[in-house]
């Protein structure tokens, strides 16, 4: 069913954040949000409220998607919407991970009365696991404002130090990694 994924920056978006993300199914565009140019916005309002930092840098009721959001970097992006009111979808491989980042970091422990972090389980390398994540996700949201691809893996135990040695020694340590741990890691973070 799907077949592809487009992701676009809209930078005449008064949020210069916002990311269009729609699949070539016509069931599954639903994520593409209107909104007016940022000049007609500012031509058609005289106040200069909009320009004041709690205005400027508002995320309250945007909807953030975060790939690799249940631990580390992902983790604190998430905290960081979600404490300023938005509502935030972590992606993780490990649904445990995830539970136990929300039950930390979510609910009662937000500043923001409006923000949540929600669980959902998803592997950015299945098509079918990102298909299923879509259809969770559309029950629940029109659009989504930012989408953040953070999600990383890192395999194999090679010493790069062993090139402050010699050349021969960093040849050495990383003709001992496997091809299939690269393909892997070559997979999550680049295609995923």
């Amino acid at each position: 069913m799907l077949a592809s994924f487009k992701l676009t920056f809209r930078p005449s978006s008064l949020r210069a954040s916002t990311f269009v993300l729609y699949t070539t199914t016509r069931s599954q565009s639903f994520f593409y949000k209107r909104s007016k140019p940022l000049a007609s916005r500012i031509m058609s309002s005289s106040s200069n409220n909009k320009f004041a930092v709690q205005n400027l840098f508002n995320v309250q009721d945007w909807v953030v998607v975060i790939s690799g959001g249940g631990t580390g970097i992902g983790l604190m992006i998430a905290q960081a919407f979600a404490n300023n009111g938005a509502r935030v979808y972590i992606l993780g491989r490990r649904e445990d991970a995830l539970c136990r980042a929300v039950e930390a970091h979510g609910g009662d422990k937000l500043v923001h009365p409006s923000g949540k972090i929600v669980p959902l389980p998803c592997d950015i390398t299945s098509k079918e696991s990102i298909e299923n994540f879509i259809r969770q996700l559309a029950a629940h949201e029109r659009h989504v404002d930012v989408l953040v691809n953070n999600a990383g893996i890192s395999q194999g135990t090679s010493a790069v130090e062993k090139g402050d040695e010699s050349p021969e020694a960093l040849s050495r340590e990383l003709w001992e990694e496997k091809s299939e741990d690269w393909g892997h890691v070559y997979k999550t973070n680049v295609m995923g």
